[in-house]
């Protein structure tokens, strides 16, 4: 319990220190294991529980004590859960996940969260198939909206990858009958093509889950995006420089503490701002107060800094007008 308090109070060293005292103390308790790897697993989150990677070290050591847990009681579906989530993380063993939640599955067979994993995971092993079953079942009878939601999304991944394979296998049919060139180079040509179009719908996909938690404007207030190029302390002011949309932007505040800020990229996690800090073209989502005077230099309050990916685009269900 001090574990799970210290952790809620992001003070994770201790967190992590008394979670393995309770292992050490009750080495047949299976939810000391669960909740030190469930810590493990969201200590490098953001607070919108977003994240990138798990490092080799740390997803072993969540999938030992998952395991271990497991042994001491198999019929507890969230170890299963979390052990198909490490390999969604880690995009890797994509069959190994699938079992795991299908035994989730199995013993919670109403819990959709579970389903919804699972689909993930038949996605990343190209069953679309049975991915299809489970969204489409889950959008017809949903348990929350959110879930409904993530099927929606996952379904239209699933669309958008069998049009650019329908695409490719067109285009390879048309150059075959219309060309005279070596096949195997044109077949690295078009390989190369599906993997940016791949690639540039994953970015997409990730701003778009970004752009769904971002804080919304208030009455009276504007949201930009751009880049922070410098923070400057000029006579008891904070003055914030943003490039946006070919634009030089310049904000304003009295006290860092009065901003509102969350990260949704490693590069920015557990950066402090001060005055002077070298920003490196630090892209981000800006909130803020306009003055009432649109032609001073500088055009109003800050009010909230949401740092986002160098390729974030705000998706347009999310912007104002």
């Amino acid at each position: 319990t001090l574990g799970l308090i210290r952790f809620k109070q992001n003070k994770f060293a201790d967190a992590g220190n008394y979670l393995k005292r309770a292992i050490e103390l009750n080495e047949k308790d299976y939810l000391v294991y669960f909740r030190y790897a469930y810590f493990l697993s969201r200590e490098v989150m953001t607070v919108e529980s977003l994240i990138s990677t798990y490092s080799d070290e740390r997803a072993l050591e969540m999938q030992n004590a998952l395991k271990r847990s497991i042994e001491l009681n198999p019929n507890f579906p969230e170890s299963y859960r979390l052990l198909g989530f490490i390999n969604l993380v880690k995009n890797e063993k994509f069959e190994d996940g699938i079992e795991y939640l299908k035994k989730a599955v199995e013993i919670s067979p109403t819990k959709q969260i579970y389903q919804i994993l699972l689909a993930e995971l038949y996605v990343r092993n190209k069953d679309y198939l049975n991915s299809k079953i489970i969204a489409e079942n889950i959008v017809s009878n949903p348990e929350e909206p959110y879930l409904k939601s993530k099927a929606v999304s996952i379904l239209n991944n699933i669309n958008f990858i069998q049009e650019q394979i329908a695409l490719s296998k067109t285009k390879k049919q048309s150059i075959k009958s219309e060309t005279s060139f070596e096949p195997a180079n044109l077949d690295k040509d078009r390989r190369t093509l599906t993997e940016e179009e791949l690639e540039r719908n994953r970015k997409q996909t990730e701003s778009e889950k970004i752009s769904e938690v971002l804080r919304k404007p208030k009455i009276g207030e504007k949201r930009i995006v751009g880049q922070i190029t410098s923070v400057e302390c000029v006579k008891n002011k904070i003055i914030f420089t943003i490039i946006s949309e070919y634009q030089i932007q310049k904000l304003e505040i009295d006290d860092f503490r009065k901003i509102l800020m969350r990260t949704f990229t490693s590069e920015m996690r557990g950066v402090s701002l001060d005055c002077g800090i070298a920003m490196n073209d630090v892209r981000a989502v800006l909130i803020y107060k306009p003055f009432e005077n649109s032609l001073e230099q500088i055009k109003g309050e800050i009010i909230a800094i949401e740092f986002v990916p160098k390729n974030f685009e705000l998706t347009s269900f999310a912007k104002e007008d």
